[in-house]
């Protein structure tokens, strides 16, 4: 049975509240809350800590950052805290897809490269256009993915309407925020600063696009979200 904790839950709470009102900036933020999901045994408080890491920095200190859609996930977030409910996660089938077929062709390049031509600097020639590939094939999935999630961006993480309602209507006490539109213009980081930041990445990413499409070949899973309640 998950364990549940309300005092650690209502710590959570706090600093999720004092963070989306600019109390606090995103490196304190992720230094408490992740002290706050170290300490506890509720996995439903670490899973909201591990969520809440994808919308926020920690390499530029900034006050919170989202879009009108992040902010009412943050609110369905907190809604859970404020229950006794629990947040479920689960693998569903994997799936071979035209990708996959695709990274294992690209491999079979580079292993047919390697084997006729040895070790050698010479094999960036063969990594670099390699990597373009593996880049597009990263697209292509995150395109697929954010269409699936834009699908249940007003789920996530409840698994169906019924179970966000049904919660809903059982914890009378919270109050959702207002979303303030003052913060839907800002950004993390600036065009120039998200470039270099990007090329860094992308760099590492041409010169070592084997091991990219070693992953690529792998089935891709997809996840399933359910809120259960004691």
């Amino acid at each position: 049975m998950p364990m549940f904790s309300r005092y650690y839950r209502d710590r959570a709470t706090e600093i999720i509240n004092r963070y989306l009102s600019e109390e606090l900036t995103a490196f304190k933020f992720d230094e408490q809350l992740s002290q706050i999901a170290a300490g506890t045994k509720d996995e439903t408080v670490k899973r909201v800590a591990s969520l809440f890491w994808y919308h926020y920095d920690d390499c530029d200190d900034h006050k919170v950052v989202a879009s009108k859609e992040e902010w009412d996930y943050f609110q369905r977030l907190l809604l859970i805290l404020k229950s006794e409910a629990d947040i479920l996660s689960e693998s569903g089938n994997r799936k071979w897809t035209a990708r996959q077929a695709l990274a294992a062709a690209c491999l079979a390049i580079f292993v047919v490269v390697l084997v006729k031509t040895g070790f050698g600097a010479h094999l960036f020639l063969a990594t670099v256009p390699l990597g373009f590939v593996s880049m597009l094939l990263s697209h292509w999935r995150s395109c697929v993915q954010a269409r699936r999630m834009h699908e249940q961006t007003a789920l996530i993480p409840f698994g169906s309407m019924s179970e966000l309602l049904s919660l809903r209507r059982k914890v009378n006490s919270f109050v959702k925020a207002r979303y303030p539109v003052r913060i839907g213009s800002r950004r993390i980081r600036g065009p120039l600063g998200a470039v270099a930041n990007w090329l860094d990445f992308g760099v590492v990413w041409l010169l070592f696009s084997p091991v990219a499409l070693l992953f690529q070949v792998l089935p891709e899973k997809e996840q399933r979200w359910k809120v259960t309640r004691p």
